[in-house]
């Protein structure tokens, strides 16, 4: 499928309000960028995972929609999603989850390298050196 261009649409967020108002059950949302996570969870039959990616060209936003089936290359689902969802394509929860795994490890590395550096002063004072 190909991208969509609503003529009505002149921002981010009224493409975000159009995309959310195409199915009228309950859905929970996740937005990373430009792509847009949703969970459909009709009350009458199986949920299911929508991935949105947005772009914006010439002045005018658009949208391309990408279910679990077409196995989006795009892994920042929220596990979350994953877990009230029936497994469509395990390859790419696999993904997900890795990439959720390794997130989370530059943010601990990061945060162990924030705690050793917490004596350091934040920037150089005047008139010393930086080497």
């Amino acid at each position: 499928m190909g991208w969509f261009y609503p003529s009505s649409v002149c921002s981010r967020r009224e493409l975000l309000d159009l995309i959310f108002s195409e199915c009228d059950c309950p859905s929970r949302r996740y937005c990373c960028g430009n792509v847009c996570w949703i969970l459909r969870q009709p009350v009458d039959s199986e949920s299911w995972i929508e991935c949105h990616l947005m772009r914006r060209v010439d002045g005018r936003w658009g949208y391309k929609s990408l279910a679990e089936a077409d196995g989006p290359f795009y892994y920042s689902c929220p596990p979350v999603f994953l877990d009230s969802a029936p497994v469509v394509d395990p390859e790419w929860r696999e993904g997900v989850r890795l990439y959720w795994k390794r997130r989370a490890a530059k943010r601990a590395e990061r945060a162990a390298l924030r705690r050793s550096w917490g004596d350091l002063p934040k920037r150089v004072p005047r008139g010393w050196s930086s080497v």
